[in-house]
């Protein structure tokens, strides 16, 4: 049925032999046509014997088949395609990839915004200014902090006032930025969003990088076969070549990013004296160097 409603691949059955060894789609073969056919050589749990079944039956055929019939199709692909189980699944991986690998970089590049936003000069006073108010509160108790991871800030949720019910030190700040210095609190109001969008952007990322992998050495291993073919290396190497520097390259980018989240999330490391234990470092100093790196 699908053959009959798809004539031209009968007619332009060389090209897709030819898209399917070497893992280039070559005209007019569409991705969507690869994917209509790959029910008939791809085996799922529920069908795979039978595939393997005719695919054994194909390939021990010694009579004629008829050209231009749905019997003589299949004959071909399985007799001159011997890698299609692979190759077909690699083919429309690829296609979604162009447009996943695009929607990657574009998640890095707000991650990195995110990252300069909080270090800015505006953030850096509100921070300040809250560590001046955690200190003014901890008098009373003689204890004072040089400094605070991010996700500490959440804890001043905790710490009401006995004068007016339910007023939360955050609540307090809130109203006081929220009237004196409203540009931070924009500044504030865009990051949450912005990380927000970010969070949900992450899945791709996380989605992607092991699958491309997995992808990548699936290929290599199939370019190390010894029986594989002149056309497969020549036109899968490109790909091969993009996908492992695409990887390096998003690597290298999270990297970056993960140093930046790291660093401005105010945990410190002096290996010499504390080897591995995190200590917090000097809050005001934090910020100074990464004013002096830009």
């Amino acid at each position: 049925i699908i053959l009959k409603s798809n004539k031209n691949l009968l007619k332009d059955l060389s090209a897709l032999v030819k898209s399917i060894n070497t893992g280039v789609i070559i005209s007019p073969i569409t991705p969507d046509q690869i994917e209509k056919i790959s029910s008939f050589f791809v085996p799922v749990e529920k069908n795979k014997d039978q595939i393997m079944e005719e695919r054994d039956k194909c390939i021990g055929w010694t009579e004629p088949v008829e050209p231009g019939t749905s019997e003589h199709f299949i004959y071909t692909i399985w007799r001159e395609c011997p890698e299609v189980q692979t190759m077909v699944p690699l083919i429309l991986w690829t296609e979604d990839y162009t447009t996943t690998i695009i929607d990657v970089r574009l998640s890095i590049s707000r991650l990195k915004n995110i990252c300069l936003k909080f270090k800015a000069f505006q953030f850096k006073d509100l921070l300040n200014y809250v560590l001046w108010v955690i200190n003014e509160l901890g008098k009373i108790s003689n204890k004072s902090i040089k400094g605070f991871r991010l996700n500490h800030l959440v804890k001043l949720n905790d710490a009401k006032s006995q004068k007016q019910k339910g007023l939360s030190v955050t609540q307090y700040l809130t109203g006081q930025f929220e009237k004196n210095r409203p540009e931070i609190m924009q500044l504030v109001k865009d990051c949450s969003q912005a990380c927000d969008d970010v969070i949900e952007e992450m899945v791709k990322i996380s989605t992607l990088i092991p699958t491309a992998t997995s992808k990548l050495f699936s290929i290599l291993n199939t370019l190390k076969m010894p029986n594989a073919r002149k056309e497969f290396i020549e036109g899968i190497t490109p790909l091969s070549i993009t996908l492992r520097n695409d990887l390096l390259s998003v690597h290298k980018e999270l990297n970056q990013v993960d140093s930046e989240i790291y660093f401005v999330g105010g945990i410190a490391y002096d290996h010499n004296i504390y080897k591995d234990k995190p200590i917090y470092k000097d809050f005001e100093l934090s910020w100074l160097s990464l004013v002096k790196l830009g």
